[in-house]
């Protein structure tokens, strides 16, 4: 597939917004498209961050292999996001592995480059701080959901920010999301066992509200169905942070 120009996909991306001309023109040489297969790790845990990449498209997952080998799933992030910018911020290793859910085409900045153009362009570095600002409200919003809401509620509010997120529309009016999610995966991100995210699955699918096509993707068949279904989340309020 070709790629579009580094300056046309730069000026739809939130970390460059309000850049000047000039400003563009200094970051677009540093950029460079990469492709990953499904599967290839982007990010390894623990290791220094030498690189940033920014998602064009596909899906990455952000997790941590735990010592008893579970996968603990922190973030599902997509086109648009950026991912590994926190090691290079503050020097530290990585804090969580990045991998590919899906094929992904990504822009890569190396750690000096990036590093020089944060201190010389204001706009890049406060752009970033907005970023981070929000990843922090999002966190925030996770961590409120998973003390306060009952489990089906927790379910229901990741399929909803993953629909919005990711959701591509159906012939008959659905969402299908175009992820390898596993029910152990979406268990880690509402912080229940995978038989007790079953049950919640098996009453949607019951209910004619969630179905499952024949690659085992996900289908939100009826998004106001499921949405009435929490009618005192803030969803609009958790779109505007985003899904990941």
């Amino acid at each position: 597939m070709q790629t579009p120009p580094v300056q046309v996909v730069m000026a739809t991306l939130d970390l460059f917004h309000g850049l000047t001309p000039d400003d563009l023109a200094r970051v677009a040489p540093a950029l460079r498209y990469v492709t990953r297969a499904a599967g290839a790790t982007l990010i390894t845990v623990e290791e220094p961050g030498e690189q940033v990449f920014i998602i064009c498209n596909g899906v990455v997952k952000v997790h941590v292999i735990q010592p008893d080998g579970r996968d603990i799933v922190l973030a599902l992030l997509g086109a648009g996001q950026i991912l590994g910018e926190m090691s290079l911020v503050d020097g530290f290793p990585a804090s969580a592995s990045a991998l590919a859910l899906e094929p992904c085409t990504l822009l890569a900045i190396e750690r000096r480059a990036f590093e020089h153009l944060l201190r010389t362009i204001p706009a890049l570095a406060y752009n970033l701080a907005l970023i981070l600002s929000r990843r922090l409200r999002r966190a925030n919003l996770h961590l409120q959901a998973m003390l306060t809401l009952d489990l089906r509620t927790r379910v229901v509010r990741q399929l909803l920010l993953l629909a919005h997120e990711f959701g591509q529309p159906t012939t008959d009016g659905g969402l299908r999301l175009p992820l390898r999610l596993t029910q152990s995966d979406l268990a880690d991100l509402v912080g229940a066992s995978r038989f007790r995210v079953n049950q919640a699955l098996i009453e949607l699918r019951q209910r004619g509200i969630i179905a499952t096509d024949a690659s085992h993707r996900l289908i939100v068949r009826d998004y106001h169905e499921l949405a009435r279904l929490a009618p005192e989340l803030d969803l609009q309020r958790v779109r505007e942070i985003g899904a990941g």
